[in-house]
């Protein structure tokens, strides 16, 4: 017996994505809303366009500060939450306290969208 994701989960999963995706806007819906900094989350919009090389740099050196060691920064889940904090316009926290569902979906929405 495999111990990977049940293949209607992976399906969810993966419709959600192309749902995300093929919007093109970057909302990301949250499947169980996060209230964070007495503001409640439903929605996560990743502004990914408008980041540069500065907040590259910065997603970097961030994950870097809270233990990263992976060797490429793109495959680095700490990294692309570092990131999505960035386009999201919220605190890297924040992410962090996603549930493990939405924090995989925001993760893959920015890993995707840095390498087209």
């Amino acid at each position: 017996m495999s111990n990977s994701m049940p293949m209607q989960a992976q399906n969810q999963l993966g419709q959600l994505y192309n749902h995300v995706k093929s919007k093109y806007n970057m909302r990301v819906p949250l499947s169980r809303p996060i209230k964070f900094e007495d503001k409640e989350y439903k929605e996560l919009k990743l502004d990914l366009e408008s980041l540069n090389g500065e907040d590259i740099i910065a997603a970097s050196n961030e994950s870097k500060l809270m233990g990263d060691t992976y060797p490429v920064s793109e495959m680095s889940k700490t990294y692309l939450a570092v990131l999505a904090a960035k386009a999201a316009k919220v605190p890297t926290e924040l992410i962090l306290q996603l549930s493990a569902k939405d924090f995989t979906l925001v993760t893959m929405v920015v890993q995707d969208f840095l390498f087209q």
